[in-house]
C-alpha cells in the first residue's frame, strides 16, 4: 500500500496512469432526470479514474454517476460516439475539486 496526499492509505489493486481528457458526467436527480457537469480525468486504471472540476459539485461518496468520454479527446472524431461509463463515487477531496470513481 502507498500513502496518498490526503494521508489516507492507498487501496487500489491496479496502477493508475496519467490521462488528461475532458469528460462530462451526470448525477441522477430525485426527479428522475440528470444534471450534467464538465470535468477532467487526471488519471485512470482498468478499475476507476480520478476526475477534477473547477468548482465543488454536488458529488457524494456512494453516488452513482455516468461519465461520457469522447474517443478522440476534446475534438470529436467523425463517426465515433462518446463512450458512456457507469461508475460509483468512492472518495472526494476535502475541497470538493477532485473525486475518484470505480467502474460499475
Amino acid at each position: 500500500m502507498v500513502a496518498v496526499e490526503t494521508g489516507q492509505t492507498e487501496k487500489r489493486k491496479f496502477t493508475r496512469r496519467p490521462l488528461h481528457r475532458v469528460v462530462s458526467f451526470a448525477l441522477k436527480q430525485e426527479t428522475g432526470g440528470n444534471i450534467w457537469y464538465l470535468g477532467w480525468v487526471q488519471d485512470a486504471s482498468v478499475a476507476g479514474m480520478k476526475i477534477s472540476v473547477n468548482r465543488p459539485e454536488a458529488v457524494r461518496v456512494g453516488e452513482s454517476i455516468t461519465v461520457l468520454c469522447l474517443p478522440g479527446g476534446e475534438q470529436r472524431v467523425q463517426g465515433q460516439e462518446p463512450v458512456q461509463i457507469r461508475a460509483e463515487v468512492v472518495w472526494q477531496s476535502e475541497d470538493g475539486l477532485q473525486f475518484g470513481v470505480r467502474y460499475c
